[in-house]
Parts: C-alpha cells; structure tokens; sequence
C-alpha cells in the first residue's frame, strides 16, 4: 500500500494542492468509523483511501481527533484485505512519528512538505481569516506547526516541493511524477 502526505505550516497550500492532486479520484463511500475516511476510485489507478472528511476551509487531517493514530494502526491491514492501493492524507493531525512509521511498515510512504516563504504563508492566513470571518492564527502556534513539519520532513525523509512558484495543478503533476518514477525504479 502506498501513502502519500503533505506537511507544511499552516496555509502553506496543503489544502489546496490536495485538491488538484485529488481531482480524478471519484468517491465511492464515506465511513465514519473507527474515524472519518473515504473509499474513492484512485484517479492513480485502483482504490484509495482519502483521510479525515472535508469541511470548510479547513479539511483532510484536521477533522480527525487524535485517536485516529491509534486506529490507522489497527486499520491499514484491514484496508488491504480490501484490496486498497493508495492512501492520501494532508495536514497536522496526523504528521506524526507514529503515524508516519506505520505507513512505512504497511507499504510505501511518499512523504511532500510544501516549503512556503512565510510571507506568503502569513498573506494567505490574513485571508483566509477576513473571508471566513476567523481571528488570524497566532504567530507562536504557527511557528510550533511550522517547526514540527519540517523535523518530521527531514525525519523521514520528505520530498519538498515549493509550493509558491507553481500552481496546484503542475504541483500536483510534479508530486505523481515523482511517486510513478520511483515506483518504476522499484
């Protein structure tokens, strides 16, 4: 089974960029149970799994509780006795160590953290706030992401993408390249 993750500080375009690499793939079932995931037509080919649910204007991860690491671990070889491929997360919640690892031992893991000038990231948060009527994030907890998302990057070994110089779609297609390249190569 493949997992593919994106990490990055908070509006550095996780969402977004989830969405266009996310755009062929037809969702087939919602399950709420033992967290929200759902079963999808992979657009690469076979099922995937897309974690957490979307909800506006913040979606993938962070609308998963913290007991979702414990049960991904019990899940994954569930998933595969269903003949899953692929599974896609974005975002916070679960960019741990523990979740990161069990990926790597039930398969492969495609790491990408989207490197964002934090200028432009502070722009987009500024944003999103005024149009969803949200306080702008606190500068102290957005660094605490930020840090936390690149040791995990460089823990294991990530990807990076730079996620300001292209839009979403040719991200998008930089990320599936990377990942059928190496498949290739295994």
């Amino acid at each position: 089974m493949i997992t593919i993750y994106l990490v990055g500080s908070p509006a550095s375009g996780k969402s977004t960029l989830a969405d266009a690499f996310l755009e062929d793939w037809t969702e087939q079932e919602l399950i709420e149970k033992p967290f929200a995931h759902r079963i999808c037509k992979s657009g690469l080919g076979g099922y995937g799994i897309i974690l957490g649910k979307d909800r506006k204007p913040f979606s993938g991860t962070d609308t998963l509780g913290h007991t979702a690491i414990v049960n991904v671990e019990a899940i994954y070889p569930e998933w595969a006795r269903r003949s899953i491929s692929w599974v896609f997360g974005e975002g916070d919640r679960l960019a741990v160590d523990r979740f990161m690892d069990c990926a790597k031992r039930e398969g492969t893991l495609f790491l990408f953290y989207l490197d964002t000038p934090e200028e432009t990231a502070q722009s987009r948060r500024i944003g999103r706030a005024e149009e969803h009527g949200l306080k702008v994030q606190n500068p102290t907890w957005v660094q605490g992401r930020r840090t936390k998302s690149m040791n995990l990057a460089h823990r294991h070994g990530a990807y990076r993408l730079l996620s300001y110089e292209n839009d979403p779609k040719k991200t998008a297609k930089q990320m599936k390249d990377i990942i059928l390249e190496a498949l290739i190569e295994v």
